[in-house]
Formats: C-alpha cells, sequence, structure tokens
C-alpha cells in the first residue's frame, strides 16, 4: 500500500522500481486512499491498481489528524477505521493476498486491523524522520513483523525492541534515461549560453529548503548570478499553497527574479535534470520559519533521497545539507558535496565553487551509484525478506 496517493514522490518511485522486476511467481496488488497521480503513474507502468476509499477524515494528510477534537478522532475510531478495515479485508481475501508490504507508516496505521483480523504478515518501509506522530509511534513499530529503514539514519528512530526486526534496505532506482529537451524550452537557452545550470528536484514544501536557495542565490556577486541559472521542478501542495505564496514575495523581495525558473511539477523530471551541471538537495533538519506572521514548525522528512541517486547515475555534481542517510550517500567532496541545513552562506559558498571552477565529482559519484545502488541488489535483499515472512 501507498500512503500518500496525492504525491509522486522518491518513496513511490523506489516501490515501483522495485515490484516491475520480482519474479513472475509473485502478483502484486497497489492499494490507495484515492485517485490521483500515484494511480495514474502505476496505471501507465501496467500495474493493477484497487482504489478503496476510507472516508474524508481518515483521508488526510500533513499529520492533520493529530489536530482533530477528540470528538472527531473518536467517530474516526468508532466508525471509520472499521469501514475501511473491512474493505481491506475483502480485497485481501478477493485477490488471496499473503503479503501485505506497506510503503509507509501511514499505510502501517490504515492497514494494521485488517492485518490483525486476517493474519497475513507485514513489511513496513520507512522512508523518512518524523514520519508520524508520537501517539501513532508505538502503533507502527508494533504491527509489521519486518521493518525497513531505507538508512541507518531514518534505523537510529526505532526503538531498541523494534531495531530487533529491522533491516536496513538502501533504495536504488533504474538508471534514469532522460531525452533531449524540446529546442524551444527555455531551459536549453541557458544552457546554450554557457551558464552553469543548478536544479532542485522536489514538492514546494517548506522542509525542502527553497527559502535558504532564494537568499543564497542573492549573496551570489553579481558576476556570479549572471553567469548561473536556477530550474525547480515540483508542484505545490494545496497545504503548501501559502508557502509557495511565500516565495514569489521573497524572489521579489531579493531582486532574484531573473535568475530562477520555476517550472512546476514535470512528468519526466530527468529530462530537466539531465541537461542541469548540479542537483541541490538541500532540505532543513529542524527550524521556525515565519509567515504572514504565522510560526511554522518545520522538520525534514527527508532519508534516501532520489533525486541524489538519480544525480549520481546522471554523473552530476551534488549539492546536499546534512540530513537523514545524505552522509550514507555521498563522500563529501569526493562524490558530492555536503553543507549544514539551513545555512544560505554554505550553500552560496559551494554555489560559487561550481560556478567558478566546476568540479568534477559526477564521474566517482557514478561509480558509486552503479556499485551500491543497484536494483538487483534492492530486490534480492526484499526477496529474502518476503521469503523469510511468507514461511
Amino acid at each position: 500500500m501507498i500512503g500518500y496517493p496525492h504525491v509522486w514522490a522518491g518513496s513511490q518511485i523506489q516501490l515501483l522500481s522495485l515490484v516491475k522486476i520480482l519474479p513472475d511467481d509473485y502478483r502484486p496488488h497497489f492499494l490507495l486512499t484515492q485517485e490521483g497521480i500515484v494511480s495514474e503513474k502505476l496505471r501507465e507502468a501496467g500495474q493493477q491498481v484497487h482504489i478503496l476509499l476510507p472516508g474524508k477524515g481518515l483521508n488526510t494528510f500533513g499529520k492533520q489528524i493529530l489536530h482533530f477534537p477528540w470528538w472527531k478522532k473518536m467517530t474516526l475510531a468508532i466508525r471509520d477505521y472499521p469501514a475501511f478495515t473491512l474493505k481491506v479485508i475483502r480485497l485481501i481475501r478477493k485477490e488471496n493476498i499473503r503479503l501485505i508490504h506497506a510503503n509507509d507508516p501511514r499505510s502501517v496505521i490504515l492497514l494494521g486491523g485488517a492485518k490483525k483480523w486476517t493474519g497475513i504478515p507485514m513489511v513496513a518501509q520507512l522512508h523518512s524522520q518524523n514520519a508520524i506522530g508520537p501517539n501513532f509511534w508505538s502503533l507502527f513499530e508494533k504491527i509489521p513483523q519486518r521493518i525497513c529503514p531505507t538508512s541507518q539514519s531514518v534505523e537510529r528512530q526505532l526503538s531498541e525492541k523494534a531495531k530487533t526486526k529491522s533491516k536496513v534496505i538502501y533504495p536504488a532506482i533504474a538508471e534514469p534515461a532522460p531525452r533531449p529537451l524540446p529546442q524551444e524550452d527555455p531551459v536549453n537557452y541557458y544552457s546554450l549560453q554557457g551558464k552553469v545550470v543548478f536544479g532542485i528536484f522536489s514538492t514546494i514544501a517548506p522542509f525542502k529548503g527553497y527559502h535558504h536557495l532564494i537568499e543564497a542565490i542573492a549573496l551570489l556577486d553579481e558576476d556570479e548570478r549572471s553567469k548561473c541559472h536556477i530550474i525547480a521542478c515540483g508542484g505545490v501542495p494545496k497545504e503548501f499553497e501559502s508557502y509557495a505564496k511565500y516565495l514569489n514575495q521573497l524572489v521579489n523581495k531579493k531582486k532574484v527574479e531573473s535568475h530562477i525558473s520555476f517550472l512546476g511539477w514535470k512528468n519526466q523530471p530527468h529530462d530537466y535534470l539531465n541537461i542541469c551541471d548540479a542537483a541541490l538537495m538541500i532540505s532543513v533538519d529542524k527550524e521556525r520559519l515565519d509567515i504572514d506572521g504565522e510560526t511554522m514548525e518545520i522538520a525534514s522528512s527527508e532519508s534516501f533521497p532520489t533525486i541524489i541517486l538519480e544525480a549520481m547515475f546522471l554523473e552530476k555534481t551534488i549539492i546536499a545539507t546534512r540530513v537523514a542517510g545524505v552522509p550514507e550517500q555521498i563522500e563529501d567532496g569526493k562524490t558530492g558535496f555536503i553543507i549544514p541545513p539551513s545555512d544560505p552562506i554554505a550553500l552560496k559558498n559551494i554555489m560559487s565553487e561550481v560556478i567558478r571552477n566546476r568540479p568534477d565529482t559526477g564521474t566517482s559519484a557514478r561509480k558509486t551509484a552503479v556499485k551500491k545502488y543497484s536494483l538487483s541488489q534492492y530486490k534480492e535483499q526484499f526477496l529474502s525478506v518476503y521469503k523469510k515472512l511468507l514461511t
């Protein structure tokens, strides 16, 4: 099950990459709680998709459920959750499902009741830090027979008891196969001008650090700004529309609108990554951000960023913040550059280095990706987990 049906992100890409290379005697079914970009992508890939609506209250995101009044939480527990559990049980019996692979903690919680009543085993992936609130964390740790964090840093969140059933499996992806951009695409124009093109490929969300990038662009000297351009590929979830508005205001305030292009969500982001000289993954760890008099508490939900794997395969210079599993992916100075989170000055300094000297870390990065993050290794590790749970 994929718990977040409205965002096509790294964890979904990794799961699809795995499912597509499983042996023929595995018959995967994807369960989602609503139609959206994820169901569209899965069907395009020829996968079997089931949509089971859990009710409006359960189908909320961004930890909204943690802030519901007590009576609304009781309604969910007494009415909506049992009704959804019955739907899942019927699906399990109809399709003769023998194993649950929950792609995130939200899926674990939603499927916990059905798992208990059917008795089938569950493996859960943990892709991020701060994935769910503390009230649900103990449930997440208890329900699955096996937990597979995607990095050692993410595994450290688990209790000592949960670690006894934990196995770190580093993600892998199919090697990107980018296509040339249309000749009229403006990104081609920046590249043909000889500019250094930096790309950031992530949802427009506060923890992704876009505000620090804008600050860093403003800190570059005039000559450096004239020699680079930044492209940002990422959609704006409804819950972060106020943040997107704040970014637009910040761009105008810092007078850097001619140096950064927000391209929106792209169906084939590899095509844009391929034309970049450097890829940015600049998520924050924890910080507070004031927007229009309202203070937002921001926490990273990164683990082992897919964009870094993609950039490694494509031999791009990588600039990433020291969050979650990034130090497990990148050897600083050899396969990329690691900077402190929430530090626009450090970001500006390494961007200046790339603009002026164009250091070559991409060759080593690709060699590492091919050696350590192959899909065949990823598949064999999960098959080992699956087989032990099925016997």
